[in-house]
């Protein structure tokens, strides 16, 4: 599977996070941004990023999937990260876009968002799913997901591992919800708790339980905000796959060698 990251051609390109769905999510993924990068031994060696975050301004993925109603998701970040993206063509910076979240990527969503920007976004946006699909193949042909509602609704990792030609381990509906509720769930959820409840806990472990007995090599933690309980799961040997590593590593990947006139 081709991971379409960009290729730069100048030592200072940015990377623009979409971020505030969810947030903590965003800012882990920065973290791990920042943590990968092992060209990094001075302040200056790592990526310039611009974090956009406005988390009361976007609607739920989830419930629009679910429910068709407001405005979509996508056309709102496009949106609000336009005039950002167009400071830094003006600027004549190469940049590279992601959005931290995995439910965005259902194609009636991010579809929307990419016919918004036009030339602002076409080969500058990172895709979550195909660097964890590529990662979780490597473990074998059988791969479980956890995720949002929505997100199974708009099969966003179901079809990922379908088109690499692995074959997908899904709950039940029963614990789909039980999942979703573990996300969302404003008294124990993680979106709401942090660090992650213990009830939050108990529902991940049963899901990967039962993912773990359909047979599956690894597991992707297929909503962002899952990897925030990721120390505290017993996997029975298959492995877990975080996407937000995965984007940092094949970023890294192309992280162009700086050069600086004086050292720090």
């Amino acid at each position: 599977m081709e991971l379409n990251v960009p290729v730069f051609k100048t030592s200072d390109p940015v990377v623009v996070i979409a971020g505030g769905v969810g947030p903590m999510a965003g800012v882990e993924f920065h973290r791990d941004l920042l943590v990968m990068n092992s060209q990094a031994t001075r302040d200056c060696d790592h990526w310039d990023t611009l974090h956009v975050a406005f988390p009361s301004m976007i609607p739920d993925r989830t419930h629009f999937l679910r429910t068709g109603n407001g405005e979509n998701p996508g056309h709102v970040i496009a949106r609000l990260i336009q005039p950002y993206l167009q400071l830094l063509r003006e600027s004549r910076r190469e940049y590279a876009v992601m959005v931290p979240c995995a439910t965005f990527h259902a194609p009636v969503i991010l579809d929307a968002f990419k016919a918004a920007l036009g030339d602002a976004i076409k080969g500058r946006f990172v895709s979550m799913v195909d660097p964890a699909v590529t990662r979780a193949i490597q473990y074998g042909p059988r791969v479980g997901f956890m995720s949002t509602s929505g997100s199974r609704i708009g099969r966003v990792w179901d079809s990922g591992i379908e088109q690499a030609g692995g074959i997908s381990c899904v709950l039940d509906r029963e614990r789909q919800e039980e999942l979703h509720e573990a996300i969302y769930q404003p008294g124990y959820g993680l979106k709401a708790v942090t660090p992650p409840s213990e009830a939050a806990v108990a529902r991940l472990q049963d899901c990967i339980d039962n993912l773990c007995d359909q047979g599956a090599n690894s597991i992707i933690l297929g909503c962002t905000e899952l990897p925030l309980a990721e120390t505290r799961l017993r996997t029975h040997g298959a492995a877990l796959i975080d996407p937000g590593k995965e984007i940092a590593r094949a970023l890294q990947s192309q992280m162009p060698h700086k050069e600086y006139l004086l050292a720090t």
